[in-house]
């Protein structure tokens, strides 16, 4: 496999939303709506990692991006605002300097903010303004 290198994390936006956008996640959310990224005509494979026990961690792939997630226990619903991608290539056997995707990964994530920027502890909270 060939490796691209790492560019780090990239805050692109903070985003206020209208009552009428967040209405509109949060049906998308409860309907489980997803939608799909492609790499070179490859669909990509969600991996979602849940924690089944205490220190263990399952990867589990799924069809299609989720818009986000509903806590139950809280009952309130977090958008998946970034998005971890990992492409895997191959050198094309005779060139050294191509390559094809071979497999595309993303894995959704509700990252919450605080003043200094985003903060890994929370979860995007899906509110108005």
């Amino acid at each position: 496999m060939v490796g691209l290198p790492h560019t780090g994390d990239i805050e692109l936006c903070r985003v206020k939303l209208d009552a009428e956008t967040v209405a509109n996640y949060k049906m998308l959310i409860e309907q489980d709506f997803k939608y799909r990224l492609y790499a070179d005509g490859l669909p990509s494979a969600t991996v979602v990692s849940k924690n089944e026990q205490k220190h263990t961690q399952v990867l589990q792939y799924h069809e299609g991006i989720p818009v986000g997630e509903i806590n139950i226990m809280e009952g309130d619903e977090h958008i998946y605002n970034h998005l971890e991608i990992t492409i895997k290539l191959h050198k094309v056997a005779g060139s050294k300097d191509r390559n094809r995707v071979v497999g595309f990964d993303v894995e959704p994530k509700s990252i919450g903010c605080n003043k200094d920027g985003p903060d890994a502890s929370k979860k995007a909270e899906l509110k108005v303004g």
